[in-house]
């Protein structure tokens, strides 16, 4: 009896001390989403995150949470964390995150060395390029940016567009290709559409 009572009052206390440094610290989650917002750790974390969240439905909820957010305030002065945050919500394919990928679906982050599979992978435009990893959903938003965007954003929705399997991609640029005024453009898509119902790779 004494010794049941001892037990009972040391797993009272380690209860009450693990609490309050539970309390007093800061949850896992949020310790790693603000390594995130570091340049100096963002890599670190962003890889970490991609990890844990496609086993793990609390942190893809806390993400999915947070991401939009971020991603819709744009780059800034911190192009590192904002690319990566971007990369997370495409990997994870966090649908909650498509209007502000949209958003920022013409955003340049570097002008690298040009090749054709650089710019089929949307390597510079990385809202696109998370756009075309979400896929399907994605669909009507990058509908909607070919029949208003400008050159640039068109372009880089046909080729997101171009990184969806889904048959729904295809019709899209298909249904689009009668109305693109821009003669490289059309050509392009034309191609992918024959390609994509060819069975080809695109």
């Amino acid at each position: 009896m004494k010794l049941t009572i001892q037990m009972g009052i040391c797993l009272t206390i380690l209860m009450f001390w693990g609490g309050s440094l539970y309390g007093q610290g800061t949850p896992p989650n949020e310790a790693l989403f603000q390594k995130l917002q570091s340049d100096r750790t963002s890599g670190e974390a962003c890889e970490r995150f991609l990890k844990l969240g496609k086993k793990e439905a609390d942190v893809r909820k806390y993400l999915t949470a947070r991401l939009p957010e971020k991603i819709a305030a744009g780059p800034g002065d911190h192009i590192i964390v904002w690319e990566n945050e971007v990369r997370l919500a495409g990997l994870l394919r966090i649908v909650e995150a498509i209007p502000s990928l949209i958003q920022h679906i013409g955003q340049v982050i570097r002008q690298s060395y040009s090749t054709f599979s650089s710019e089929e992978m949307l390597r510079d435009f990385p809202a696109g390029a998370a756009l075309g990893e979400i896929g399907e959903p994605a669909v009507p938003a990058l509908s909607s940016v070919l029949e208003s965007g400008d050159l640039q954003k068109r372009w880089v929705a046909s080729r997101a567009l171009n990184m969806i399997e889904a048959t729904a991609a295809t019709e899209t640029l298909s249904k689009h290709l009668p109305s693109e005024s821009d003669p490289k453009l059309k050509a392009y898509i034309e191609d992918m559409v024959q390609r994509r119902r060819a069975g080809l790779p695109h």
